[in-house]
């Protein structure tokens, strides 16, 4: 199956695909509403009996023109309605039992409006006209305090009540900025209402109130349109049915990725754990501190304030210092506790631009990195400027069947990538809503083809996308259909307009059940569904459900297809906690009263040895059971569990569930994996079936050995002043010759980043015969799992035979991509 995008290109041969969701909802949170698959209106059927019949239109309150495809839903506390859409005369009907019941009208462009129904037993409603009146809108733009677009920023319109005065819970409609700092807040009534924004802080609005707040950094306070802090001086913004306000833009702080901007200087300690402690008499000493200053630079080599620059041990993830840039792009940072040799990978970041490290040949794509520079004590190194290149956008309309525009939609980008053994579709970026005008922007992108799909009805990201009866997920150019996706092709910095759809009208479906605990108390968060890795479909979607607090849970718009339901409840450290999955097929109608019950899975323990003379340091270790069947082990909620070792050499894992298997994924230098037994039995490599208690095992013994290969070597070219490749563009990757070892996680498989002299080394690999490549290092890091990939390096590879403890040298040349 060739999916390989090209410019222009449809995805070929793929029969089901949608897009994975990073963060689910319903899968974190939980939600505590239910209700039923929605279709479109059917004004001729009849009622069933017992039922009270409900006949509706719709219409604009100006003009008394219909409205058609305006949302219309009911909802009651003890009886779940499916919603409906109105048709081209803008009627709806509902057969209901006798109750009570909101009715709410919705369509972009004007004010939803909600009415109590009371309906009796034997009486029909005839005649139920809504008249629905035009909505306002406010919009403008955010920029920070050097005049760079304030991006991803949460703006909350509240109304102000006739007293003049402003409930502080209320709300009336909230917005994000997008990367132009633009928002848009549209669905308002006539009347006055102050505009405001939290720099830092997102609030979470629903149903006019302030539900919640979500933290995105340091909070640094309110601030009021025109651009004040006092909400008694912010100015009041008034509306007219209709009306589009413009303009109404803030000023906030200048930040960088979510941070207020720093003081010049800010320190922290370098890379040796016995020179951390900052009360140390030296910490501060002169003679122990280097300075680094530059600055960060767009393309066109203007000033970039409000970045942000770290300076991080090499091979270290903690930073050892941090700072800001000023408005002319200028920083300064003060390394403590430097010692001669030591070396740092100085890296400069801003929302709306890729990140890229000092000395990064190509800035504009993320696979190489920068080289990093050596920092003597009591050094200042000046000139040390970096650029960075503005991340891409996509930007269009969605609309429906009719050419109106859809509001609420979730927009995603996708790229194809090799994840879990296959060539997939993966989400990337955030996924991005449409307003009332249908209009969606995808920024951050780097270069490349994208996918772009359009969802309704499902939880996506924190949100739920537009409940809209009788569509379903839909890809660009409009096709339900995977193998008809068109890519879009983004270069670098380059937005992209015009992607305008149309929601695709298909069948879908409910899947709806309970969820318990071991101990059968409900399940209240961490359920999901997405297509079984039995289905071939090439995707890692997982959806969110709706879930109630009795552990009843409905997944909405389920397209048919085959599936795996999991659910994942009471992770911990070191423990999977309690799980379960259940395979589902839905066809032609819902999949209701599904019951399923987690368990806590298998416990495993046993001890670290080694084949002789003094072990390891065992602080430096961690072992982990690693999925080989992906349907019936975890697939969120985080990574597989890693056991860490106790000082006696001994270690335990709980909640295992699934096929596994049982791997060291860190260890100490100079010691590698000679052989895992359980009950004495080797089962190095070998998948074991865990889930059940009577699976568990108090047997389990991993022993290392210091008889540790070595493949080293040079790579020519790399190093070099005519070189045309720099270490860090190149990955050197050693595989074995056996195609049996290239499953996902092999231990057979190692690659390494070469030296900044082009030299490198790999150790630790089994005995056995490998193939070593050098190769400039691919965009999808999971590209160098993908059998087919490997086939093609094998024909320019080097062979090396590796016996036990055997070092071998290489001299290498780089392979172009």
């Amino acid at each position: 199956m060739n999916l390989q995008p090209h410019s222009g290109s449809t995805l070929e041969g793929m029969s089901r695909l949608a897009l994975p969701l990073v963060l689910i909802y319903g899968v974190i949170c939980g939600a505590t509403l239910l209700a039923q698959q929605s279709q479109t209106a059917d004004v001729s059927r009849s009622p069933v009996a017992g039922t009270v019949a409900v006949h509706g239109r719709v219409t604009g309150l100006v003009t008394g023109d219909a409205v058609r495809h305006a949302r219309v839903s009911l909802t009651s506390t003890n009886v779940l309605i499916p919603a409906t859409l109105t048709d081209e005369e803008g009627r709806f009907s509902f057969a209901l039992p006798p109750g009570g019941y909101v009715l709410t009208v919705s369509k972009p462009g004007y004010v939803k409006q909600t009415t109590a129904l009371a309906l009796k037993r034997g009486a029909a409603m005839d005649g139920l006209d809504v008249a629905l009146t035009k909505a306002a809108v406010i919009s403008g733009v955010l920029t920070d305090d050097f005049g760079d677009p304030a991006i991803d920023a949460n703006v909350v319109v509240q109304r102000v009540a006739a007293d003049g005065s402003v409930n502080r819970a209320s709300a009336a409609a909230a917005a994000q900025t997008d990367d132009l700092g633009a928002y848009r807040v549209a669905g308002l009534s006539a009347g006055t209402y102050i505009v405001s924004t939290m720099p830092g802080v997102r609030l979470l609005v629903s149903d006019e109130r302030i539900t919640g707040t979500m933290s995105f950094g340091r909070g640094r306070g309110r601030f009021y349109f025109p651009g004040v802090t006092d909400p008694a001086a912010a100015q009041p913004v008034v509306v007219r049915a209709g009306d589009e306000r413009a303009g109404i833009s803030l000023t906030v702080p200048g930040r960088s990725n979510g941070l207020a901007t720093p003081p010049p200087r800010v320190d922290s300690f370098g890379p040796s754990p016995a020179r951390l402690d900052p009360a140390s008499p030296s910490a501060r000493d002169v003679k122990t501190t280097a300075v680094v200053r530059g600055r960060v630079l767009r393309a066109d080599g203007g000033p970039l304030s409000s970045a942000q620059v770290i300076a991080a041990p090499f091979g270290v993830q903690r930073p050892a210092a941090v700072t800001s840039t000023g408005a002319d792009g200028s920083w300064e940072l003060t390394v403590s506790n430097v010692a001669p040799g030591d070396r740092f990978r100085i890296t400069a970041s801003k929302p709306g631009y890729q990140s890229a490290d000092y000395g990064q040949r190509n800035a504009s794509t993320s696979t190489g990195r920068g080289e990093p520079i050596g920092l003597e004590p009591g050094e200042a190194q000046e000139r040390t400027d970096i650029m960075l290149q503005r991340l891409a956008g996509i930007a269009g309309r969605i609309l429906d069947d009719l050419g109106e525009p859809v509001e609420g939609v979730s927009v995603r980008a996708a790229t194809l990538r090799y994840v879990n053994g296959r060539r997939q579709l993966v989400d990337v970026g955030q996924a991005r809503q449409t307003d009332d005008l249908g209009r969606y922007r995808l920024f951050g992108l780097r270069p490349g083809q994208y996918a772009i799909s359009a969802t309704v009805g499902q939880i996506v990201g924190m949100e739920m996308s537009a409940e809209l009866p009788g569509y379903g997920t839909t890809y660009f150019p409009g096709t339900p259909n995977p193998p008809e996706i068109q890519f879009v092709r983004l270069g670098v910095g380059q937005d992209v307009t015009g992607i305008d759809f149309a929601l695709s009208r298909m069948k879908s479906l409910r899947v709806a059940g309970h969820a318990l605990d071991a101990a059968g108390d409900p399940i209240t968060g961490g359920i999901a569904l997405m297509p079984s890795q039995r289905s071939g479909s090439n995707t890692e979607v997982q959806m969110g459900a709706r879930i109630d607090r009795d552990g009843a849970f409905e997944f909405p718009n389920v397209p048919p297809g085959d599936y795996v339901l999991q659910v994942v409840h009471g992770r911990s450290d070191g423990n999977e906690g309690e799980f379960a999955y259940q395979f589902v097929t839905v066809t032609d109608r819902d999949v209701t009263d599904l019951e399923i019950q987690s368990s806590t899975g298998s416990t495993l323990t046993g001890h670290i040895t080694s084949d002789g003379g003094d072990g390891p340091k065992l602080d430096g270790i961690e072992l982990s059971a690693l999925p080989t069947d992906l349907d019936r082990a975890p697939r969120f909620g985080g990574p597989p569990a890693r056991a860490r070792v106790a000082p006696d050499g001994s270690f335990e894992l709980d909640g295992i569930s699934g096929p596994r298997r049982l791997q060291v994924v860190r260890m100490p230098t100079g010691w590698t994996t000679k052989t895992i037994l359980v009950h004495g039995v080797e089962v190095t490599d070998q998948p074991q079936s865990f889930g059940r208690e009577d699976q568990s095992t108090d047997d389990v013994e991993i022993v290392l050995t210091s008889h540790v290969t070595r493949i080293a070597g040079s790579i020519s070219g790399i190093g070099s002043p005519t070189g045309s490749l720099a270490s860090a563009d190149v990955a050197v990757l050693a595989f074995a010759t056996d195609r049996e070892s290239w499953y996902q996680g092999s231990r057979y498989r190692r690659r390494v980043a070469p030296a900044a002299a082009g030299t490198f080394a790999i150790e630790g690999l089994p005995p056995g015969d490998y193939y070593v490549v050098a190769s400039e290092a691919p965009q999808d890091p999971g590209e160098w799992q993908d059998p087919a990939v490997l086939e093609k390096l094998a024909a320019s590879a080097t062979r090396v035979r590796l016996a036990d403890g055997q070092q071998v040298s290489l001299s290498l040349r780089p392979l172009s991509r």
